[in-house]
């Protein structure tokens, strides 16, 4: 049966995240199979959709993060393609305004409706006060919206069993089913030497962060850790963020610009070939409930080192993928150290990554989630 899907999301291009990650993947096996897919975002200015099947309303920017938007929602536009197609599932990505409009909408059409639960959003709190009584009350509120907000869903998709176990221990108490976001399965091949040598980095062991430069992936953390890795070893961080001035400041306080470089957006051709010269991915990340980096650094054949935290840390360990420092620099810079000098080592993790990458080939992940829609909807 070809299923007509409507996905209500607050982030969405041109922002670039693993909400904004799983949306696309998904679609786009999904048409693959022939159903249709709607996606209803905030419009950016910045942006203007090329898919006719995307839906952008307008929106305010949200101060705190300023690359993020609150959408305003017209319902009578909204209603007026609801009543021109026949939806037969409603699958929320974030529990705010679009979010909710979604649920809203399932509400009084009738209409299934899954949600699935991409972010801590109580893990936030501690970036946005600076008060720890109000911190924990930031918490307690944040858990108290959430589970409204997803127990308000027929059915909730978790991308781990830890998330799940979290989840129900602060009271989201609908069926709940674990489906991580899975990514398309390419060969990534790389001349590691030739690219080294175009970047004039041919004697550096290079160390790589991909993500939104922003405190909640504890870039500061791993920027102060390369004071105990050697000379001739180079972290290049991409992307940007709100965060982005602060650790470039850290980076020249710390005497550290020769060990650690800022790319800003890169388009993907350029991101596969830092990919492809780099030799070991970091992240710190507390906040990340997949961390879809991941997996694109063990396709492009990079061993992982991580800190200690939930969900990341229990990925690297189940799947011996890398190492896992606690949250200690030196120990961190030790990991990082030991693995660029014991090539046995190296190539032993690496021998791991095809097997845990195929659970996470996307089309077996789409098919699990059309056994989720069809649940929902019999």
């Amino acid at each position: 049966m070809k299923m007509k899907i409507a996905m209500f999301t607050d982030s969405y291009e041109p922002q670039i995240n693993g909400v904004v990650t799983s949306i696309n993947n998904f679609t786009s096996e999904l048409r693959k199979l022939g159903h249709e897919v709607h996606i209803f975002a905030p419009k950016d200015p910045k942006y203007k959709p090329k898919d006719r099947f995307v839906h952008c309303f307008d929106s305010l920017q949200f101060k705190p993060y300023p690359e993020y938007r609150i959408g305003l929602t017209h319902s009578f536009l909204i209603n007026s393609l609801f009543n021109k197609t026949d939806f037969d599932v409603i699958h929320v990505h974030t529990p705010f305004t679009l979010g909710i409009t979604g649920l809203l909408l399932a509400k009084s059409k009738r209409i299934p409706i899954i949600g699935t639960f991409h972010t801590l959003i109580s893990e936030y709190t501690k970036y946005l006060v600076k008060i720890e009584k109000l911190e924990k009350i930031g918490k307690k509120t944040a858990w108290a919206f959430t589970s409204w907000f997803y127990n308000n869903c027929d059915i909730i998709i978790v991308p781990t069993k830890e998330i799940k176990r979290v989840a129900i221990k602060n009271g989201l108490k609908k069926p709940i089913k674990i489906l991580p976001t899975g990514i398309r399965l390419t060969r990534k091949k790389y001349d590691k030497r030739r690219l080294k040598k175009k970047y004039k980095l041919e004697d550096k062991t290079v160390l790589l962060h991909v993500g939104r430069v922003c405190k909640e992936k504890n870039i500061d953390f791993i920027i102060k850790s390369m004071k105990y890795v050697p000379e001739g070893t180079i972290l290049i961080i991409t992307s940007d963020g709100p965060a982005k001035k602060e650790l470039e400041k850290m980076v020249n306080e710390e005497a550290l610009s020769e060990k650690v470089v800022f790319t800003g957006y890169l388009s993907n051709k350029k991101l596969d070939e830092i990919y492809g010269l780099s030799d070991i991915f970091l992240m710190a990340s507390e906040t990340d409930t997949q961390g879809l980096v991941l997996l694109e650094a063990l396709q492009h054949g990079l061993p992982l080192v991580v800190t200690k935290a939930p969900v990341i840390s229990d990925f690297v360990k189940k799947n011996k993928v890398g190492l896992v420092s606690r949250r200690n620099h030196k120990e961190f810079a030790d990991k990082i150290i030991k693995l660029s000098k014991d090539k046995r080592l190296y190539n032993q993790l690496l021998k791991n990554k095809d097997k845990t990458l195929k659970t996470y080939d996307i089309k077996r992940c789409t098919k699990e989630l059309l056994k989720i829609y069809h649940m929902a909807t019999s």
